[in-house]
């Protein structure tokens, strides 16, 4: 299969799981603070319902809004570190998606945590910021006089 069809089907099959573990990483910090809550698991994503959170409930709320996106950026990117390391793995097709949603996430994180921000917006910039830094660094923009990335 060609690379860059590998590192898209990688990328699309990725984002699921992303959205799955971000989403149960809300629960899962709402639960640990006391709070009930449950995924609800839809066609094209999942969703977290926390029934007894107010917006006004200080740094319970903070700490469950960001812990989606921080937990499952430094996730992938502890996916990405690993495969980078691996003398199997190292390869562009296996890295390359760990380390662009683990930044898309971590972009994301900020845009969750503000209660009015648009969150289409955050999940737009963090994913497309993502893809560039990991295209800098694995140099798959190689039409550009012969670069062949930040890493070697």
């Amino acid at each position: 299969m060609i690379p860059i069809l590998r590192i898209g089907l990688a990328l699309l099959i990725l984002s699921w799981v992303a959205v799955f573990v971000h989403e149960s990483l809300h629960l899962m910090a709402a639960q640990l603070l006391g709070h009930d809550g449950r995924l609800h698991l839809a066609t094209l994503g999942v969703a977290t319902f926390q029934e007894d959170i107010p917006y006004s409930t200080g740094w319970h709320d903070a700490a469950i809004r960001l812990s989606g996106g921080i937990g499952t950026g430094a996730l992938f990117l502890a996916f990405w570190w690993l495969t980078s390391r691996s003398r199997v793995m190292a390869e562009v097709d296996n890295g390359m998606p760990f380390l662009a949603l683990g930044i898309g996430q971590l972009i994301y994180a900020p845009f969750e945590f503000w209660l009015y921000a648009r969150t289409d917006y955050g999940a737009l910039a963090g994913i497309l910021i993502g893809l560039a830094l990991a295209a800098l660094w694995y140099g798959t923009l190689h039409g550009i006089g012969g670069y062949d990335g930040l890493h070697r």
